[in-house]
């Protein structure tokens, strides 16, 4: 591929693999300070999947344990969307699924130490709306499967009777 070849698809990245992951953990390191000035009271559901995760003793040092768990998994998952950055995922777009992946990490990790509980009315309310959607759509196609295949009915019913005149206005014989 020529060395001036630009793909719209995927925008030019002028830094490497190194730099971009670098990049992302400064950021979360960044983002990380920053909610950690906001003065909100701590959720201990980080610090306690963490201790769990290494077997620690939460109750010695909470807010110790706490802070190591937001910092790490802030500046890893910061790391990861540098990774996403380089192979082109950027943007809105990008930021769509790297919510998913901060979601799915913080959920399976939760999950797995049995710190955290599934959102259960969440899931019922997506399955929910995702049955509805998938009724609707159902519910069309079939509307316009229909309609066609009587529009065609008739056009082939007509044309066998010919007395299709439907485009061919008659004439009058003198």
């Amino acid at each position: 591929m020529p060395e001036n070849y630009i793909n719209p698809a995927r925008p030019k990245i002028r830094f490497s693999l190194i730099e971009c992951i670098t990049i992302g953990l400064g950021a979360g390191r960044v983002g990380v300070a920053a909610y950690s000035i906001t003065h909100r009271p701590n959720s201990y559901v980080p610090g306690k999947t963490l201790a769990r995760l290494f077997n620690l003793d939460f109750s010695k040092l909470p807010d110790t344990i706490n802070l190591a768990m937001h910092w790490g998994q802030g500046m890893l998952a910061a790391g990861v969307r540098g990774l996403m950055s380089y192979y082109g995922i950027v943007g809105p777009f990008g930021s769509y699924l790297f919510m998913g992946v901060r979601l799915l990490v913080d959920q399976t990790l939760e999950n797995y130490t049995g710190v955290g509980a599934l959102p259960w009315y969440v899931v019922q309310i997506l399955v929910l709306i995702l049955v509805l959607v998938l009724v609707v759509v159902l519910v069309v196609v079939l509307v316009v499967v229909l309609v066609v295949v009587l529009v065609v009915v008739l056009v082939v019913i007509c044309v066998k009777i010919q007395t299709f005149t439907l485009f061919i206005p008659p004439t009058e014989e003198f």
